[in-house]
């Protein structure tokens, strides 16, 4: 569940979308810093939706797909439309 008073939110670029002010980013939860279990990488996502985060930035270079896959699973937890996704790709 995304909460969706708790951060404010503002328009990203000149699109429609609204991103809340502050994101999610998941390089830690690819073992960037330190090695987290899988319970506690997907607890970290999952406690920012609730707190209204909805902007998370990815990559597949995080943990060489470490992290999309622990994001992956938080994200399976909340609507489609209530978030917006960022990633990159290449080097």
């Amino acid at each position: 569940m995304v909460s969706q008073s708790v951060l404010p939110r503002r328009r990203l670029g000149r699109t429609e979308l609204q991103v809340s002010i502050l994101g999610f980013g998941t390089a830690p939860l690819g073992d960037l810093f330190l090695e987290l279990d899988d319970h506690k990488a997907i607890a970290a996502a999952s406690r920012a939706f609730e707190l209204g985060v909805n902007l998370v930035d990815t990559s597949p270079h995080y943990g060489n797909g470490l992290s999309e896959h622990r994001c992956g699973t938080a994200l399976r937890r909340v609507k489609r439309q209530d978030v917006v996704l960022c990633t990159k790709t290449g080097r």
